[in-house]
Order: structure tokens, then sequence, then C-alpha cells
């Protein structure tokens, strides 16, 4: 694999990994890529994956495996209707502006959502996901 990851490439890894360890249930993963898809299905060997990906050569760099499921979408609204009681679902697909959507349809889980490319600047300029905080009780940020 020829990736080489910066820091905020990697800067939900320690809030993917809280909501991991504190719930149990099926995990979802609206957009794979080389810094979460792999840290999923390592960490998710016992709990179902999940994985969406609009991109056939993103869903194809990476492997099903038992409890894995990769699935091609072309609506990013279908994600929800097929997810709703996901324990943790992680935000990271493509394009950035339907983020707030699916943070939109996930608003009443009892799961936690964990979105990346939130931090003020070009990233919320672009894809508005800041304004949707506002709905949530808590919200907890890596700066």
């Amino acid at each position: 694999m020829n990736w080489t990851p910066t820091n905020n490439d990697l800067s939900y890894y320690p809030l993917l990994h809280m909501a991991l360890e504190s719930t149990e249930g099926d995990v979802v993963e609206c957009g794979m890529g080389y810094g979460s898809t792999p840290l999923l299905h390592e960490y998710c060997k016992d709990r179902y994956l999940y994985s969406y990906e609009t991109v056939r050569a993103w869903a194809d760099k990476f492997e099903h495996g038992l409890k894995h499921v990769i699935t091609l979408v072309n609506n990013w609204r279908d994600v929800y209707r097929a997810n709703k009681a996901a324990s943790v679902i992680f935000v990271d697909h493509a394009p950035g502006e339907d983020r707030k959507l699916m943070i939109q349809d996930f608003i009443n889980t009892k799961g936690i959502i964990v979105v990346h490319d939130t931090e003020l600047g070009q990233a919320d300029h672009g894809y508005r996901v800041r304004a949707m905080f506002k709905h949530f009780k808590y919200v907890v940020e890596v700066r």
C-alpha cells in the first residue's frame, strides 16, 4: 500500500477507538479508505462491519471478511435505512457535502456517530457539518 498518513488523515482515530470501546453491536463505515477500513476490519473481528462506498475502485482495494460486508451504493441515504440500529457510524464519504445528510439521517440513533473533517476552516466551509452539532447532547472534538 503506497499511502503515508498525515495527522489530519488519522485525526479521527482516538474518537473512533473510544466509540468502538464504548459499544457493542454493528459498525457502519461510510466511505472506505486506507486509514479507517483496515482499522475497522481488524477491530471488528467479533462484530459486524458494514462498509459502504460509491466508487468500485475503493471497494475493490479491500476484502470482505466473515463479518465484513462491503456494499456499493448509489445513494448515501440508503445507508440509514439498512443500519438504523448500528452502534457506531463512521462518516467520511465523498462527496463531503453529503456528510451532513448522513448525520441528519442518524440524528436519533442510539449509536455513536464519528465524523471526519469537521474542523473550522476549509473542511467545515465545504462540508457544513458543524451546524449539525447543536442537535446532539454531547459533542467531542479532536484539535
